[in-house]
């Protein structure tokens, strides 16, 4: 009897630590691909500088304690990203004045404050480093949710333009 509560109690201890980490990771299949289309008569690339926004304070972590005494703290919530990612893409769009078509797969870390603290293109799938350079400072400039993860949330995201014609 007690070998079997032993290995049930493994068990649970096991489903709790995937658990634990399937919410820290994501990986590029949990967040679409954000399409972004030019519009139909191209515009001039304004040279402005993205201000960053405000900082927030960090959420603290959690403080119920589950029956294995384990907590894990909570990252960015997946709806909130896409949300943000959605207009950071439409802000992104004067970036590619004169691209051709192009997917820049991104690693985006985000700050617990909400503040982005890191922008790294993975691949940058042809697009110029000028195009690079822009499509960082925008997302710098992002303002995603404070969360609770005190190193940071870092997630994948394809960026994809097509050109218009």
């Amino acid at each position: 009897m007690s070998r079997a509560l032993l290995i049930l109690t493994a068990l649970g201890f096991a489903a709790l630590v995937f658990l634990a980490y399937t919410t820290w990771t994501r990986t590029p299949g949990d967040l679409p691909t954000l399409v972004t289309k030019a519009p139909a008569a191209p515009q001039k690339a304004k040279k402005t500088r993205a201000r960053p926004p405000a900082e927030k304070a960090c959420l603290p972590p959690p403080s119920d304690v589950g029956p294995e005494d384990m907590v894990a703290s909570a990252g960015l919530d997946p709806d909130a990203v896409r949300t943000v990612m959605r207009a950071a893409a439409n802000a992104a769009l004067p970036c590619f004045v004169d691209s051709p078509s192009v997917v820049v797969r991104l690693s985006i870390n985000v700050a617990c404050t909400g503040r982005v603290a890191k922008v790294d293109v993975e691949d940058d799938g042809g697009a110029t480093a000028e195009v690079q350079g822009c499509i960082q400072g925008v997302l710098r400039a992002a303002e995603f949710p404070a969360h609770a993860l005190p190193d940071g949330d870092t997630f994948a995201c394809p960026l994809r333009y097509t050109a218009p014609g």
